[in-house]
């Protein structure tokens, strides 16, 4: 019950425009940051379709700044997809206690060119 009442707060936050995503297409190829607030815990899935045969590469950068200070982290991985295919690249599990604010940032490339953006900012 508790699980679904932190689903339906960040759906109204994301609807409200207090958490935002805002994923991108370019050259077809499609990315976003789906997210899930679970037991104090915000989860993070990379998600890229692809719109043609290709092989692409993501970075997955996490911020958080709190009042023990700013820390960063950068994720990076590539894989080779067919077209339409979607995968989950990457799982990100985050504590959200205290006064812990986040920023995500995912940036997908093909042959060196960045092609699909999203961010997600918490809370």
């Amino acid at each position: 019950m508790a699980a679904n009442f932190q689903i339906w707060l960040i759906r109204a936050a994301l609807l409200s425009g207090v958490l935002s995503a805002t994923p991108t297409m370019a050259q077809d190829h499609t990315a976003w940051i789906d997210t899930e607030l679970t037991d104090g815990y915000l989860t993070a899935q990379v998600h890229i379709q692809a719109g043609h045969d290709t092989l692409l590469e993501f970075r997955l950068t996490s911020v958080r700044e709190a009042r023990g200070g700013r820390a960063s982290t950068t994720q990076t991985n590539r894989a080779s997809l067919k077209s339409g295919e979607e995968r989950i690249m990457n799982r990100l599990r985050l504590g959200t206690g205290g006064d812990a604010h986040y920023q995500l940032m995912l940036e997908v490339y093909e042959d060196g060119k960045r092609v699909a953006v999203d961010r997600i900012s918490y809370p």
